[in-house]
């Protein structure tokens, strides 16, 4: 029992690292202009969701006998027109992800910092990524072996965080709501649930126990919807109608400096640790579905995301609109097309067809609707 239970949390690490990122600072935000009873009724959806996702490339990968990941098993299944497409949504949604990490995680660095030693935010950003650039080079053993150390370290601070909020929770805060803006929080949680680029590497944590894949996805999922829910539950209640766009500067506003210092810290932890963990599945993408070079693979999952941040990319919000609701919709999008392929053609397990095509359809039409409503708010 003991090593199933080891197991299990093994396999959950890997998308815990790669979920919980800069997406959770978005949600309390959110949350607070929809309200907080919307904000959580829509994160279980999106949760169930989410999890139907992570199950149905867990099948393909299952289907599939070669060592590979994303860009092989849909162009397995869709063609050379699939994998084109496939390799453009998915590398552009990670470069992307991790491109947000480097705005986002400069931005803690000086919060923390810069009371101290001052100088430019440009300097602490290019810092960050240096630095999570570099724990990278130590490959998959090397970041489950970070990510056994910083996702318990991550958990037990927003844990706490809930702890010290809970004698400072305003009800009226968390009972409020906008009927008319209860949807907003959709667009940051699809942002937030987008790992299943790290379905893999759970899989390969597994070892010899790959039979265990569905319940370390469920394990994770768990995970990160409690500490979505702790996370907004303490930030929301404690600062209402002045939560600020990444939480962090409403803390400020309503606590004073030290806690807004202290949600930095779990902020920089959290980012660094998705950094590294969604860099490292460009570089198994690299590494298996394109057959490349490790030093070559790890300097373009890390070299992309510094240029284009180079060239101006710093918009933090633009740039998860543009990777998470427009090329992770993309992803989704030829994920389900590539399962239903593989149901037609049988070539799934027997008992990878128990997903009910309906729950398929509907994750189809949701990442649908991710692009078109992107779209929309950028026209």
């Amino acid at each position: 029992m003991e090593d199933r239970k080891k197991a299990l949390w093994q396999g959950a690490r890997p998308l815990i690292g790669s979920v919980v990122g800069v997406g959770i600072f978005g949600l309390p935000f959110v949350f607070s202009e929809a309200g907080y009873v919307f904000g959580l009724i829509e994160l279980v959806i999106v949760a169930s969701l989410a999890l139907l996702t992570y199950f149905i490339f867990a099948d393909l990968l299952a289907a599939n006998k070669e060592h590979v990941r994303f860009v092989a098993v849909v162009g397995h299944q869709l063609g050379p027109v699939g994998r084109v497409v496939a390799a453009v949504a998915f590398f552009g949604s990670l470069w992307g992800a991790m491109l947000a990490y480097v705005i986002v995680g400069g931005q803690f660095i000086a919060n923390v910092l810069h009371p101290w030693l001052g100088g430019p935010l440009f300097h602490y950003q290019l810092a960050f990524w240096l630095i999570a650039a570099s724990a990278m080079i130590g490959g998959s053993l090397f970041v489950r072996r970070l990510q056994a150390v910083l996702i318990p370290f991550f958990v037990v601070m927003i844990v706490g965080l809930a702890l010290f909020a809970i004698p400072h929770l305003h009800v009226e805060y968390l009972t409020a709501s906008d009927p008319g803006r209860m949807l907003l929080p959709f667009g940051a949680l699809i942002f937030a649930f987008s790992g299943f680029a790290a379905v893999p590497e759970s899989r390969d944590a597994l070892g010899r126990r790959k039979q265990l894949i569905r319940p370390a996805l469920i394990l994770s999922v768990v995970m990160v919807t409690l500490l979505y829910g702790l996370f907004t539950l303490a930030i929301v209640g404690m600062t209402g109608p002045f939560t600020s766009h990444q939480a962090v500067e409403g803390l400020r506003f309503v606590a004073g400096p030290w806690l807004s210092i202290f949600v930095s810290v779990i902020g920089l932890c959290t980012v660094f640790t998705a950094f590294v963990s969604v860099g490292n599945s460009v570089m198994n993408s690299l590494l298996y579905d394109f057959r490349g070079r490790f030093l070559s693979s790890w300097w373009l999952a890390v070299v992309i995301p510094l240029c284009v941040f180079l060239f101006g990319a710093r918009d933090f919000i633009q740039v998860i609109g543009a990777t998470g609701g427009l090329l992770g919709g993309l992803s989704g999008i030829v994920l389900v097309l590539a399962y239903e392929r593989a149901r037609l053609t049988a070539q799934l397990p027997k008992r990878e067809l128990a997903l009910p095509q309906a729950l398929v359809a509907l994750a189809f039409l949701l990442f649908v609707a991710m692009i078109v409503a992107t779209l929309i708010e950028i026209v």
